[in-house]
């Protein structure tokens, strides 16, 4: 009997040293080249701002201000040699049956479609997160489509990123990747309704691994934009802020791009000429030809159904605004403008700029800027890097969906201590595609960035009314005039800048009289005082959490098993 169970013991020891000797050997901790990549600083001439926004005017009627999809469309339509689009989300998937959003994704493939029709020479590559797939369950019609019409689709290989869960990835690459992944299989009822495909377990299992290409791009020959906004139905109303630029920088981000391509065998090569080239005659575009007339081809035509159907769905708004916007719009009770929010006069600073940073000083007239690519994790070094500079009169400006990194939260704590003005504007975390996230992680580090620092951190909470305020915006403005702006696909979580996820932001170095300098004071300003519509609340406005939750957080944060 004794025998009996000490060979059970030494079979169950086996079976965990064997576990361990996996996980230990086969945890993926190098990613691949063209992850956590830098650029040098690239000067650059003509550098924008552009946002959307979602808002209620003074008057309670629902108002749209889209600007990056303009700014997009630009990149697209002035494309002559390559045009390169890298997207998290690039899909109509959620369900139709429950909700209605503008057929964006479909419109943009339509856009993209045309583009490769009228210059077949045109190189467009496409570069898209798995999850457009449902992780393999099908293929994507929109994929199909590109596909169909000569545009050259990479699945980006998101697996080879490092291990956000080191006690499962491993273990799944082992004992369940080797069985395949077959599309079409499903038999588990879609979450997203039962318009889209059934789900296998394979598919939720390989969606565990939580790796991601979160990244917004868009690159042609001559101009580049980083946008934090995805080509997705259900995100069309949200709040987004995207940078457009050219010069020297956008042949960094080719090469980022190239990296990229290269390590999800896939291949970018803008110079070589494609031998494949298909006659528009033998281009099958699925869905996107059937039942339409030639005028909808033309991209002026198509803009205007996109706007009829936003009509649409303003005439609706009832089902799209809450019953506590409405209670704010009906009563004009607006949160009270604070004074003095415009930036502080210059004081002369010469220990701010960071060692290594070479700033010019340039007039108002040339507007010239200087520029820097950065992904993964580097965007977390520049920006603890960047705040850890921030003296005593500096101001930091932040518009952020999320924002739960230990490092930049206890950063931020240590500036507001040392006299560094921090004006904050946060997503109310409320829900995520319709599923409620119960204030996470906002709520609770807001709380702790206004009791760390005595209320030194002003914060207020962007009115979102089923969307969300999906922006992340840092600029940090020197007293000697000095400034640094951070913006692009990045939450401040640490799955986005510590190396986990891919991300791509700008950092941008200018002045405090730069147009672009300017335009970010002007939108942020807007938002804060409430100019011309209810765009945000103070933070004694906003229910908080409850001390569960907010455990609940630690928990989620400690064991990254959160969105967050």
């Amino acid at each position: 009997m004794m025998n009996l169970k000490s060979t059970i013991i030494n079979k169950k020891n086996l079976i965990i040293g064997l576990m361990t000797l996996i996980i230990s050997c086969s945890t993926i901790k190098t990613p691949p080249l063209g992850i956590n990549y830098e650029s040098p600083l690239r000067n650059s001439n003509n550098v924008e701002f552009h946002y959307d926004l979602t808002y209620l005017d003074k008057d309670g009627n629902i108002r749209y201000d889209r600007k990056i999809w303009e700014a997009s469309y630009k990149i697209v339509d002035e494309a002559k040699d390559y045009l390169i689009i890298e997207m998290f989300l690039f899909n109509d998937i959620y369900n139709k049956d429950k909700e209605s959003f503008p057929a964006f994704a479909k419109e943009y493939t339509r856009r993209l479609v045309k583009k490769k029709m009228e210059n077949p020479n045109l190189k467009v590559y496409v570069l898209l997160d798995e999850n457009n797939n449902l992780y393999g369950a099908f293929e994507h019609p929109f994929i199909t489509q590109m596909k169909n019409a000569g545009i050259n689709i990479v699945l980006v290989d998101i697996f080879k990123l490092k291990d956000t869960f080191p006690w499962y990835s491993p273990v799944w690459r082992t004992f369940i990747r080797p069985f395949g992944n077959p599309q079409n299989k499903g038999w588990i009822g879609n979450f997203y309704g039962p318009m889209w495909p059934k789900l296998t377990l394979r598919n939720l299992f390989r969606a565990l691994n939580v790796k991601a290409d979160h990244r917004k791009i868009f690159l042609n020959e001559n101009d580049v934009m980083v946008s934090s906004a995805n080509i997705h139905d259900p995100s069309y109303f949200h709040e987004n802020v995207a940078i457009s630029a050219n010069g020297e920088i956008k042949n960094d981000i080719l090469h980022g791009l190239q990296l990229v391509a290269d390590f999800s065998d896939g291949k970018i090569d803008v110079n070589a000429d494609d031998e494949a080239q298909k006659s528009n005659k033998d281009i099958d575009f699925g869905n996107l030809s059937k039942n339409e007339n030639s005028q909808e081809n033309n991209s002026h035509t198509n803009e205007t159904k996109t706007e009829k159907q936003v009509k649409e769905i303003e005439k609706k708004k009832v089902q799209f605004v809450e019953e506590e916007t409405q209670r704010f719009a009906q009563n004009e009770k607006f949160p009270e403008k604070k004074q003095n929010l415009n930036p502080k006069n210059s004081v002369e600073n010469k220990n701010n700029l960071t060692d290594g940073d070479t700033l010019t000083r340039f007039d108002d007239e040339n507007n010239k800027y200087q520029l820097q690519f950065v992904t993964e994790a580097k965007i977390g070094e520049h920006l603890d890097k960047d705040i850890d500079n921030a003296k005593a009169g500096d101001e930091i400006l932040m518009g952020m969906y999320f924002l739960a990194d230990k490092g930049v939260v206890n950063k931020l704590i240590k500036a507001a201590n040392r006299g560094v003005n921090i004006r904050i504007i946060f997503d109310r975390s409320r829900d995520a595609f319709g599923m409620s996230t119960n204030g996470l992680p906002n709520k609770p580090v807001s709380k702790k960035l206004k009791k760390k620092t005595k209320n030194k951190i002003e914060v207020k909470w962007y009115f979102t009314n089923n969307e969300q305020y999906h922006t992340k915006i840092t600029l940090i403005k020197k007293t000697d005039g000095n400034v640094i702006i951070h913006t692009g696909s990045a939450n401040l979580i640490k799955k986005n800048i510590r190396g986990f996820i891919m991300d791509a932001n700008f950092r941008i170095l200018t002045n405090e009289n730069s147009k672009l300098t300017k335009d970010i004071y002007t939108y942020f300003n807007r938002l804060w005082e409430n100019t011309d519509g209810l765009f945000t609340i103070n933070f004694d406005d906003e229910p908080t959490t409850k001390s569960s939750t907010d455990f609940m957080y630690k928990i989620l944060d400690f064991t990254q098993l959160g969105s967050f």
